[in-house]
C-alpha cells in the first residue's frame, strides 16, 4: 500500500488526548514525502490509498451532517459501494470513530438500483393519458429472495426479486410510540432501541448455528411432507403432471437451503419467517399459488355445517367466566389445524385422517398459570361496565381454526357490544384462510345466524385483508386500508400458529401498548 502517514509516525505512539490510535491515518499519502521521492508505487497502491482517503472524507462529512440534524442512522447507497467490502468497512469505521459509537453506517442490498426500485414503487397502473398531471400513488414492495452472483469467487452482486403492492404497507397503529407534545427530540433520541423498534422475528438464524441447522431440517421435512400430501391426492393438483413440477420445486428449494447452509446471510436476514416465505416463493416460481385450496374448502364446508349446534351450545352457558374460558380454549384448540406443521401432519397420518375438534381438545392442557388468560377473563367479565370498543383478530388457518375456534369468540365479542375486525391474508399461503374466502363463508353463515347477520349489516363485523401473502405475521407491513380500520382498536388478538409462534412475541415489551390489550395464544 502507498505510504500513508500514521499517528504513530508523528507521536511515536497513541495520541491519548483525543483517543487516536497509533495506526490511525494522519495524512493519506503523507509518508511519501518522508521517503525517497524516486520510490515507485504501483497503480494498486495508489488506488487503495485514494479509496481510503475518499471514503474517510465521505464518512466524516456524513457524520457532521448527521450530527447537525440529530440523525443516528446513516444510509450509504450508490453503485460504487455495491459489493465493495473495503469501501463499506472504511465508511463504517469512519462513522463509528467520529461519532464515538453513537451512530451507525448502514448499507442497502440493492444500492445500485434505487432509482429503478423507486420508479417501481411509485408506478401507478391507473395513470391515464388524459390525466398527465396526476401523480403516481406511492405503493410498497416485498423482496421475495435474492440470488447471489459469484464472480471470480467474490460476492460482488445480489439480484433481488420483488413483488409490488399497490397500497402502502404500514405498521399497526398500536405499535407506534405514543409521545406527548412536551416530549423533545432529545428525549426521543435517548430511548433505547428496544423501546423504539419492532422486530417480527425472535430468532436470528445467522448467529445461531444449532438453531439454524434445526430449522433447515424442519424445512426439508416439510418439503417431503408436501410431496407425500400431493401423492395422496389431498392437494389441489392435476396428477401426475403437477407431481413432476413439485419435484422441480423440491430441487429449487433444496438448492436455496444448501446455499444458506454455506452462506447463511446470502439472502439477507435469515429467520424462520424468511425461510417459510422463501418456501412459498419457490412454489410461486414453479406456478403454484394455492396448493391447499382443496383441503381448505373440504374442511371449511364440513365445519360450517356444525355451527348452528355449536352456537346453540355456547349460548346456553350462563356463567360468563366459564363461557369466556371455554371460548378461549376453543381458539387454542382450533389453531392446531395447521397443515404447515410437521407434527400435525404426523397426527393426521397416524389417525388415518380421523381427526376432529374434540381430538385436539383432549391433547391440550390449558394451564392458565402459563399465560395471562385468567386476567383477561376477569377483566372482560368483571361487571364494571367495561367493554372494548373495537377488536381486531388476526386469523390463521381455515376450517376448524377459523370457524370452530375464532368465530365463536368473535361472535361473543360482537354480542357484548365490541366491533370486530377479522384480519386475514390478502393472498394464499399454506392453509391460511384469505380475506376473500372468509367473506364468502361469513355471508353463508349469516343466513342461519342472526348475530352474524345483523353485525355485518350494521358494519360492526368487518373482514379486511392484511396485504400479506406470508404464513407469518409482520405487524410492521400491513395494508393501508387495514391500518386505517385499526386506528381506534383497543383489543388486539393474535391467533398465532403453534408452528410459527415466533412471529409476534416481541410486541409485549412495547411501552406504547399500555392503552391496548393484546392476547397472544
Amino acid at each position: 500500500m502507498l505510504d500513508d502517514m500514521m499517528v504513530g509516525d508523528i507521536y511515536g505512539t497513541d495520541y491519548d488526548k483525543i483517543g487516536l490510535k497509533a495506526t490511525a491515518i494522519a495524512s493519506t499519502m503523507g509518508g511519501v514525502y518522508r521517503k525517497n521521492l524516486h520510490k515507485e508505487y504501483n497503480d494498486a497502491d495508489i488506488a487503495r490509498s485514494l479509496l481510503y482517503m475518499v471514503s474517510n472524507n465521505i464518512g466524516q462529512i456524513a457524520y457532521l451532517n448527521a450530527q447537525l440534524h440529530g440523525i443516528k442512522r446513516i444510509y450509504f447507497a450508490g453503485y460504487f459501494i455495491r459489493g465493495h467490502t473495503l469501501t463499506m468497512h472504511t465508511l463504517s469505521y469512519a462513522i463509528n470513530f467520529w461519532s464515538k459509537g453513537t451512530m451507525n453506517a448502514l448499507f442497502m442490498r440493492h444500492e445500485g438500483f434505487l432509482g429503478a426500485v423507486g420508479a417501481f414503487i411509485k408506478a401507478d397502473p391507473t395513470l391515464l393519458p388524459d390525466k398527465p398531471t396526476r401523480k403516481g400513488r406511492m405503493g410498497s414492495f416485498t423482496e421475495n429472495f435474492v440470488v447471489t452472483q459469484d464472480l471470480n469467487g467474490t460476492n460482488v452482486s445480489m439480484i433481488g426479486i420483488f413483488d409490488r403492492a399497490s397500497t402502502k404497507l404500514l405498521p399497526l397503529p398500536q405499535l407506534i410510540m405514543q409521545t406527548s407534545k412536551e416530549d423533545s427530540s432529545e428525549d426521543l433520541n435517548s430511548l433505547t432501541s428496544t423501546h423504539r423498534v419492532y422486530d417480527p422475528d425472535t430468532f436470528d438464524l445467522v448467529s445461531d448455528t444449532e438453531l439454524r441447522n434445526y430449522w433447515f431440517e424442519v424445512m426439508r421435512k416439510c418439503t417431503d411432507n408436501l410431496i407425500d400430501l400431493a401423492s395422496s391426492g389431498k392437494l389441489n393438483l392435476n396428477l401426475p403432471e403437477d407431481l413432476s413440477k413439485l419435484d422441480k420445486f423440491k430441487k429449487i428449494f433444496s438448492s436455496r437451503i444448501q446455499t444458506l447452509t454455506v452462506s447463511p446471510s446470502a439472502y439477507g436476514k435469515l429467520s424462520v419467517r424468511s425461510l417459510l416465505n422463501l418456501c412459498e416463493q419457490c412454489l410461486h416460481e414453479i406456478g403454484f399459488t394455492d396448493l391447499y385450496s382443496k383441503i381448505k374448502s373440504i374442511e371449511s364446508e364440513s365445519v360450517i355445517k356444525t355451527l348452528p349446534a355449536l352456537f346453540k351450545e355456547v349460548d346456553s352457558i350462563t356463567d360468563k367466566k366459564v363461557l369466556v374460558k371455554t371460548l378461549l380454549q376453543r381458539v387454542v384448540t382450533g389453531n392446531m389445524f395447521d397443515w404447515g406443521s410437521n407434527e400435525i401432519i404426523g397426527f393426521i397420518q397416524s389417525q388415518q385422517d380421523k381427526i376432529d375438534f374434540s381430538f385436539f381438545q383432549d391433547k391440550i392442557n390449558f394451564d392458565s398459570s402459563l399465560n395471562n388468560s385468567s386476567k383477561f377473563i376477569e377483566k372482560i367479565t368483571s361487571g364494571d361496565g367495561h367493554t372494548y370498543k373495537k377488536a381486531v383478530i388476526f386469523m390463521d388457518n381455515s376450517g376448524g381454526d377459523a370457524f370452530l375456534g375464532v368465530l365463536p369468540f368473535a361472535r361473543f365479542l360482537l354480542f357484548s357490544g365490541t366491533d370486530v375486525i377479522l384480519a386475514a391474508n390478502s393472498h394464499p399461503a399454506l392453509n391460511d384462510i384469505t380475506s376473500s374466502e372468509l367473506t364468502s363463508y361469513l355471508d353463508r353463515i349469516a343466513q342461519f345466524d342472526s348475530v352474524i347477520s345483523s353485525k355485518i349489516k350494521n358494519g360492526n363485523l368487518v373482514v379486511c385483508g392484511t396485504g400479506s401473502a406470508s404464513p407469518c405475521l409482520d405487524l410492521s407491513r400491513l395494508s393501508e386500508k387495514f391500518v386505517s380500520h385499526c386506528k381506534d382498536v383497543d383489543l388486539v388478538i393474535i391467533e398465532v400458529s403453534l408452528f410459527c409462534f415466533f412471529s409476534s412475541f416481541t410486541i409485549f415489551n412495547q411501552p406504547s401498548l399500555h392503552k391496548t390489550t393484546f392476547i397472544n395464544q
